[in-house]
């Protein structure tokens, strides 16, 4: 529960600042572009790396974690505070111990964002949407007794929700901060060269998401 409790510290605390900034004058305040006509695009993501170095005795192994992820959001204001639009997300993970594993996962899909109050500098939103997935995994094990690789390639439909919080640092800019879910059901194919098999799989993936990033709204006239 400790790595979703911090999120949603996180868009409290934003949420929280919002009655305060009604105080301030009519020069200093922003208010959201978050109407109809207007377009919305969002950028986020995450870059993270752990090297473990284990000691057993006089032995030494290192396991090196690389992960990567961004998301991609365009949309299109019908009404006042509700956008309709497009999203695509890929990630990449790179693990080395005595195995080598890569994933890497891309998803594609119409999206909704509404917001739920029109504050002077930021909103909450919640957000869902359809998806259509594909997920590839490569393990290749290098030792002295044996090399050999097993692949792994799914694809599948899916759905997702989420919610976050929007603070618009100008009139059309601003950071995105947001928690979401994924759940995909994916068809395999496992292929393993050790036994030089082809098995089919139907697997199911859920992965939560904390993003982080600049949402852009650009006004009608722009077009």
């Amino acid at each position: 529960m400790r790595p979703l409790f911090v999120p949603f510290m996180i868009i409290f605390l934003l949420c929280s600042t919002g009655p305060d900034l009604h105080a301030q004058s009519d020069q200093d305040s922003v208010y959201l572009p978050i109407k109809k006509g207007n377009w919305l695009a969002v950028l986020n993501g995450n870059l993270s790396s752990v090297n473990l170095d284990r000691f057993a005795g006089s032995q030494s192994q290192i396991n090196l974690t690389n992960e990567y992820d961004f998301n991609i959001s365009s949309g299109h204001f019908f009404v006042d505070r509700l956008a309709f639009g497009i999203t695509f997300d890929a990630s990449r993970a790179e693990t080395r111990r005595i195995s080598e594993v890569i994933t890497e996962r891309f998803s594609i899909g119409p999206f909704v964002r509404y917001y739920l109050k029109k504050n002077p500098n930021g909103s909450m939103f919640i957000t869902g949407g359809l998806l259509y997935g594909q997920i590839t995994e490569t393990n290749r094990v290098n030792i002295p007794q044996s090399d050999f690789e097993v692949l792994l390639f799914g694809k599948g439909p899916g759905v997702f929700g989420g919610l976050g919080y929007s603070h618009f640092l100008t009139k059309h800019i601003g950071l995105d901060v947001s928690l979401r879910y994924d759940f995909l059901y994916l068809q395999t194919e496992v292929h393993d060269s050790s036994t030089n098999t082809k098995t089919i799989e139907e697997i199911t993936a859920l992965r939560s998401y904390f993003g982080f990033g600049f949402v852009i709204i650009i006004p009608e006239f722009a077009f």
